[in-house]
C-alpha cells in the first residue's frame, strides 16, 4: 500500500533484508524517512539521495568517502567537518586542534563530518583522546563502499575502515552503494541489509561498439556527435590521463574542435600529464564542451545538465576494465538523464587461466595465518627465531597470492588477517572477466537482459592516433613531479592519497611504495634524494635500492644480517671469486638466498649492501668493504612487531 504524499510505494521485509519501493524519480530526502537505516544499503540507483538524507539527518554522522574530491565537495556543500589532504574547497588542511574543538562543541547539533577514507584512523584517534567511547555519539556511513573492496589492493586505509566500522555498534552504521558487490566476511551476513527500488527501474539506451581499434572509433563516434549535435555537450569516461590526451591533440590536430573546447578533468596529480586540458570540477555542470574523465569522477558527484556519454573500456588492463557497475555509476552522474550513451570496448586482453571460488581463497587465507600463528609459537621460545619472526610472516603471506591480490593483511595491532576485501575484488575481476567480457558481445547482452534498449556493432576504424612516446626526458620529468610530491608530504596518511592516483606510471607508483615501506626506518630528506637516483635509473635502479634498504634497516639481531656481517667484515679485502664462496656459505647459513652466483653478481650483490673500493690499480680485482650502504637509518626494523629508535 502506497503511504500518502511520500513517494513510498511499498515496504516488505523477508528474514534480514527490508525492501523499499519508491516512486521512480524520487529522492529519499522526500520520503517520511528522516535517516538511513542501518546495516548494508542497497540503493540500486545512483542519486537517489542517500548521503544527503544522512547529511541533512538530525543526528551526529561521520560519512566516509573513498576519494577526497567528492568528500570535499560534499562537505562543502552541506557546511560539514571535512577531514583530508587539502583540496580547492578546502585550502588548509585540518588540525587535530580544530577537530577536536568541533567534537566538543556543545553548541553544535547534528554534527556532519565528512572524512576520505585514509583519514579515518586519524579521526578515531582525535576521538580516543576524548574519551574512549566518543565514537558512540556517531553514526558511521561508509559511502560508495564497493569503492573500498576495488581499492583494497593498493589502499590499506580500506581494510583498516573497515575494522573501525566492526567497532560501531550495529544500529550506528551502515555502508551504502548502487552497485553492490558480494561480502566474502562472515561478520556481514548477519548485517540488516535495506534495498531501495524504483517502481519503475531506470533503464537506458546505449550503443555498444565493440572495437579493436579503441582510440580510433572513439575519435570517428566523437566527430559523429559534433557533427550531428554541434551545440551539445559530450563527456568521455576514460581511466587513462595519457590516453585522453592523445584522443585530446588528435581532435585538435585534425580541427574537429578548438583546443579552448576540450577538458580533462583528473587528479590534482595528474595536472603535468593533462597539461593545457587539466581541469577539476567546480560545479554541477561539465566546464567544456568536450570533457574527458578518469576514475576520480566516475561517481560520487552530481552534474544538473545534459550531455552525450562515452564511456571507453579495454580489458588489457583491470585500471582501464569499465564493469557492468562501473558502467552504471558513469551514467548516473547524469541527473538530468543522457542525450545518448555509447560504450566503446575492447576484449583483446588476456584470458584468465584458473580462478578459485570464495570458500578456495578463505580456506587458504586460513591455513595461511593458521602457518604464521604457528610459526610464532614456535619461534617465540628461541631468541634468534624470535628475532626473525615478523620477515618469515611477511615472507609467507606475501608469498600466497593470487593475481595481484593477497589473501593476508595486518591490522592496527600488526596482527595477521584475512584480507576479505582483497577477496571480493579478486572475486568481482574474475566475474567481470568470466561473465562481462566473456566475448565481444557480452556486455551488449547483460545489458539487453536487464532490459536496456541496445545496439550493437563491430565496425572496424582506419582513425590512426599518435600515441605518446615516453621519451627519457619526459620519464625524468615523472620521476620529479613525484619526488617533488613526496618532498611536500605534510602527513603520514597523505602517501595514500598519492598512490590513490589513477594516472600514475608503474615507476612512479614503484617510487611511492618505496617510500611507504620505509619511511618509518629511513631519514625522510634522505630516503627522497634515493629515490629520486634510483628512479632515474633504468628498472634494475630501484629494485637494487630496495635491497639496499631492506638491508641496512634489518634489526641486528637479524640471523641474516648477522651472517653477512660476519663474513664480509669492514675493512677486509676480496676478489669476485672470493665473494662468490662468502654469499654461498652465508646462504648455507640462513636458508636465504638461492642466487646461482658468478664474479661480477657476487660484485653487484655485494655493492647492494656495502660501499666498497676497487684496488688502486686499473686492472685491479679487488674490492675492500669500507662500510655499510650509506642510507641514514632512524629506526631499525623489529621482527618483534616494534621498533628499535636509534640514538641521534
Amino acid at each position: 500500500m502506497q503511504e500518502a504524499s511520500t513517494n513510498i510505494i511499498s515496504t516488505s521485509k523477508t528474514g534480514n533484508t527490508t525492501t523499499i519501493i519508491l516512486a521512480t524519480g524520487s529522492y529519499l530526502g522526500e520520503t517520511s524517512i528522516k535517516e538511513l537505516p542501518h546495516g548494508i544499503i542497497d540503493k540500486t540507483e545512483t542519486g537517489i539521495g542517500a548521503t544527503t538524507l544522512e547529511l541533512n539527518s538530525t543526528r551526529n554522522s561521520i560519512i566516509v568517502e573513498p576519494h577526497k574530491i567528492t568528500a570535499s565537495s560534499k562537505a562543502y556543500k552541506h557546511k560539514a567537518l571535512y577531514i583530508g589532504t587539502p583540496t580547492k574547497y578546502h585550502p588548509k588542511k585540518v588540525t587535530d586542534k580544530e577537530i577536536k574543538e568541533y567534537l566538543l562543541d556543545t553548541s553544535k547539533q547534528g554534527k556532519k563530518i565528512v572524512v576520505v577514507t585514509d583519514s579515518l584512523p586519524r579521526l578515531i584517534k582525535v576521538m580516543n583522546s576524548i574519551d574512549q567511547k566518543e565514537h558512540d555519539k556517531y553514526f558511521l556511513m561508509l559511502d560508495e563502499v564497493d569503492s573500498f573492496q576495488h581499492d583494497s589492493t593498493f589502499r590499506g586505509s580500506m581494510e583498516l575502515s573497515l575494522d573501525i566500522y566492526k567497532k560501531f555498534d550495529q544500529d550506528k552504521r551502515a555502508m551504502v552503494t548502487a552497485t553492490m558487490i558480494p561480502f566474502s566476511d562472515p561478520e556481514l551476513e548477519h548485517e540488516p541489509r535495506t534495498i531501495f527500488k524504483y517502481d519503475v527501474p531506470t533503464l537506458r539506451g546505449i550503443d555498444f561498439i565493440s572495437a579493436e581499434n579503441l582510440e580510433g572509433k572513439t575519435i570517428d563516434k566523437i566527430k559523429e556527435l559534433i557533427a550531428s549535435n554541434p551545440n551539445d555537450k559530450i563527456m568521455i569516461a576514460y581511466n587513462s590521463v595519457t590516453g585522453s590526451y592523445d584522443l585530446a591533440e588528435h581532435l585538435v590536430k585534425d580541427k574537429i574542435i578548438n583546443k579552448a573546447d576540450i577538458k580533462i578533468l583528473c587528479s590534482i596529480n595528474s595536472e603535468k600529464i593533462a597539461k593545457d586540458y587539466f581541469a577539476e570540477l567546480s560545479d554541477d555542470v561539465l566546464p567544456a564542451k568536450l570533457c574527458f574523465c578518469t576514475s576520480a569522477y566516475f561517481s560520487g558527484y552530481d552534474l544538473k545538465e545534459k550531455y552525450h556519454l562515452v564511456s571507453l573500456s579495454t580489458t588489457d588492463s583491470p585500471i582501464y576494465t569499465l564493469s557492468d557497475h562501473k558502467i552504471k555509476q558513469i551514467a548516473g552522474r547524469g541527473r538530468k538523464g543522457l542525450l545518448s550513451e555509447t560504450i566503446v570496448y575492447s576484449t583483446k586482453g588476456k584470458t584468465l587461466k584458473q580462478s578459485y571460488t570464495k570458500d578456495d581463497l578463505i580456506n587458504s587465507a586460513t591455513k595461511v595465518i593458521s602457518s604464521l600463528e604457528c610459526l610464532e609459537r614456535h619461534f617465540s621460545t628461541t631468541p634468534l627465531l624470535k628475532d626473525n619472526l615478523k620477515k618469515t610472516w611477511e615472507s609467507v603471506a606475501n608469498t600466497v597470492t593470487i593475481d595481484t591480490f593477497t589473501l593476508v593483511r595486518y591490522d592496527a595491532n600488526g596482527k595477521p588477517q584475512i584480507s576479505y576485501l582483497n577477496i571480493d575484488a579478486y572475486l568481482e575481476s574474475v566475474r567481470v572477466r568470466e561473465e562481462v567480457y566473456k566475448n565481444d558481445q557480452s556486455l551488449y547482452q547483460i545489458h539487453k537482459t536487464t532490459g536496456h534498449t541496445v545496439s550493437y556493432n563491430n565496425h572496424s576504424s582506419k582513425t590512426v592516433v599518435v600515441k605518446q612516446t615516453t621519451s627519457k626526458t619526459e620519464k625524468l620529468a615523472l620521476v620529479n613531479e613525484v619526488i617533488k610530491q613526496l618532498k611536500g608530504l605534510k602527513s603520514p596518511e597523505e602517501i595514500e592519497d598519492l598512490l590513490n592516483n589513477d594516472s600514475l606510471s608503474t615507476n612512479q607508483r614503484n617510487i611511492l611504495l618505496t617510500y611507504h615501506q620505509f619511511k618509518d626506518y629511513v631519514d625522510s630528506t634522505d630516503l627522497i634524494s634515493h629515490l629520486e637516483i634510483a628512479g632515474k635509473q633504468d628498472k634494475r635502479g630501484l629494485k637494487s635500492f630496495k635491497k639496499s634498504a631492506d638491508f641496512v634497516t634489518m634489526d641486528n639481531g637479524n640471523p641474516y644480517k648477522r651472517a653477512v656481517l660476519y663474513h664480509f667484515p669492514i675493512g677486509s679485502t676480496f676478489t669476485g671469486e672470493e665473494m662468490v664462496k662468502k654469499w654461498n656459505a652465508v646462504f648455507s647459513e640462513t636458508g636465504f638466498g638461492t642466487e646461482k652466483l658468478t664474479p661480477v653478481s657476487a660484485v653487484r650483490l655485494t655493492n647492494e649492501y656495502f660501499t666498497t673500493k676497487r684496488g688502486s690499480h686499473s686492472k685491479s680485482k679487488e674490492h675492500t668493504i669500507s662500510g655499510l650502504y650509506k642510507l641514514k637509518v632512524t629506526a631499525l626494523k623489529s621482527d618483534t612487531l616494534t621498533t628499535k629508535k636509534l640514538a641521534p
